[in-house]
């Protein structure tokens, strides 16, 4: 008779503050992006999970002038990006663009020219690269 555990890990990556001022955090949940809003006083506002057949993890977030919230994350299908209202509905998810073997995400970055930028690394042809993803015109009214 053998037993099974099953671990449960939650793993916070980054942080900002959405229009109102609230606390925006993501990280990952079992394989699942986890993206979280806490109030001012740091109670719980309210919460979304983006899941895929591979694991996923939540590891950059940005607000942007129109209130939106851009994840920025990683999974085994390459770099993921997703745009979000204030009530974690989707905007937009744009297709994940598989660079390398492994694919990890660090930071998101907004220009005056509305491109979003996704900075990361990406094993390729045996050794790490550091990359920045561009995703022109990402940002306008919801």
């Amino acid at each position: 008779h053998h037993q099974h555990s099953v671990i449960m890990y939650t793993h916070s990556h980054d942080v900002t503050l959405d229009a109102q001022g609230n606390i925006v955090a993501v990280g990952v949940h079992d394989d699942t992006m986890l993206m979280v809003r806490y109030n001012q006083n740091g109670s719980q506002v309210n919460s979304t999970t983006l899941s895929s057949t591979e694991p996923m993890a939540a590891t950059a977030v940005l607000t942007d002038a129109f209130g939106a919230i851009f994840v920025g994350g990683h999974s085994r299908d390459g770099f993921e990006l997703v745009r979000y209202n204030e009530n974690w509905s989707v905007i937009h998810r744009y297709p994940p663009r598989f660079i390398g073997h492994f694919q990890e995400s660090r930071d998101i970055a907004i220009d005056s020219l509305s491109n979003v930028y996704l900075t990361g690394s990406a094993q390729m042809e045996q050794e790490w690269r550091m990359l920045v993803l561009r995703y022109p015109n990402a940002i306008g009214p919801q």
